[in-house]
């Protein structure tokens, strides 16, 4: 058996998380496989060892004879060029796509999970993406009510394990070029109930549209700005083990870190409507974004006050 789906890998220099998703991909077998890979960093004497290792830890652990396309980078672009660059890449040859991370391990169940929702939402120009990681069904969750479906319609575009078609792809703003207009006017408003969550993407924009190296925060602001939807699962199908001191973004730990998965029921069971689910993405917002981060709070609280004076 295989899996139809066409999968993009993304990795870099960590040979052992990159051993563990392909064993996780090789119980699913996916016959067409993108790797993308970022080169070593300039001055970094580890780097060119552990970018070989990784690659070889891919070729070895590729095992059931899939089709697999290569996009090495021979110097090291970052994460933000990196991955916008070898997703352009993938998305001119397929019209959609599983994406992985190295350190994102699925749950076998989130394979089906992605190939039906990515048929049934084909033509739906309203949905987005297809997410894996449902923080509020697992560890650090705040006991939210899902009720029998088995996901729901979020403004959020979590990236730890993701679906998404060519189609939304090419809506992406990589530089997040529209902020600048939208900055000073109540588009943010909009989109966010909270006046913390209002000032603290603020501030998220504010750093990717000065540069900031990461390419999810330009996606979520692209998926916002066209009034776009993402589907979270009910169950926690993906679990970000890359939490630690060689992460680039994730090295502080947090309750979300290797969150347990569990497998989606089958069949599915599908909402009655595709619309947004507010008091889900309300909940998200507090327990994974804003309230997750008391300090930065503290931070958002003292410029609300300010801006009151």
């Amino acid at each position: 058996m295989s899996f139809k789906v066409p999968v993009i890998v993304c990795v870099f220099n960590r040979p052992a998380l990159t051993k563990r998703l392909f064993a996780a991909l090789a119980e699913v077998c996916p016959n067409q496989l993108f790797v993308v890979a970022d080169g070593p960093r300039p001055g970094n004497d580890q780097d060119p060892a552990l970018c070989r290792d990784t690659i070889g830890a891919v070729e070895a652990g590729t095992t059931w004879g899939c089709r697999t396309a290569w996009n090495v980078a021979a110097v090291n672009l970052g994460c933000k060029r990196r991955i916008q660059t070898g997703l352009n890449w993938a998305f001119e040859q397929v019209e959609r796509a599983i994406v992985m991370e190295d350190d994102c391990i699925p749950d076998n169940s989130f394979f089906p999970y992605c190939a039906e929702l990515l048929e049934r939402y084909a033509e739906d120009r309203r949905v987005y993406s297809i997410v894996g990681t449902s923080p509020l069904a697992g560890r650090g969750g705040r006991g939210f009510d899902f009720g029998t479906r088995s996901y729901v319609f979020s403004r959020y575009t979590l990236s730890w394990g993701w679906a998404t078609w060519q189609r939304a792809w090419a809506m992406n703003d990589p530089d997040v070029e529209a902020w600048a207009a939208l900055r000073d006017t109540d588009w943010l408003a909009g989109v966010l109930r909270d006046p913390l969550a209002i000032l603290r993407w603020r501030a998220v924009f504010d750093n990717a549209h000065a540069g900031f190296d990461t390419w999810d925060y330009a996606w979520t602001f692209s998926c916002w700005k066209n009034n776009a939807l993402a589907i979270h699962p009910t169950a926690n199908v993906v679990s970000n083990i890359g939490f630690g001191p060689d992460a680039t973004h994730t090295w502080a730990r947090t309750p979300f870190a290797e969150l347990p998965t569990r497998p989606l029921t089958d069949p599915l069971r599908h909402p009655r409507d595709v619309e947004r689910n507010h008091a889900y993405d309300e909940a998200l917002e507090q327990a994974f974004f804003s309230g997750s981060r008391p300090e930065l709070l503290a931070k958002v609280r003292q410029a609300i006050k300010a801006r009151a004076r």
